[in-house]
């Protein structure tokens, strides 16, 4: 399984990102997603300060003794804005498989792969 990648957990309003996703692109203070115009992908990049579009990173998660091995945060509007737009199932959960690019430091997230998963709750 490719390691780069983000899930939407639709009924709970949550976002998961695994900490090494963070880690390929320089474990950031904040990030923030940009949308494509035509909603085909999704750019994670890492963002210097607080701002309306971007998300703490809690320091814990870069710590070696976390065991939670991601970063967890609740976003309903995110969530809403991507089950509208591709038509997901609001009762279920999806992972979107990305890659790095490594030169700008940010994560090209594939939504049109986006697949489907089971919450493991």
């Amino acid at each position: 399984m490719n390691n780069t990648y983000i899930s939407f957990y639709l009924k709970e309003g949550k976002v998961h990102i695994p900490t090494v996703t963070l880690r390929d692109i320089g474990s950031p203070p904040y990030v923030r997603f940009l949308l494509n115009e035509d909603g085909s992908s999704m750019v994670l990049e890492p963002y210097d300060h607080k701002a309306f579009p971007s998300m703490r990173v809690p320091k814990k998660v870069y710590a070696e003794q976390y065991a939670g091995g991601r970063m967890e945060f609740r976003c309903m509007a995110l969530c809403r804005i991507m089950s509208g737009r591709f038509g997901w199932d609001t009762q279920s959960s999806y992972r979107v498989p990305g890659r790095l690019i490594s030169k700008q430091r940010l994560i090209l997230l594939d939504v049109t792969g986006a697949e489907m998963i089971e919450a493991q709750r």
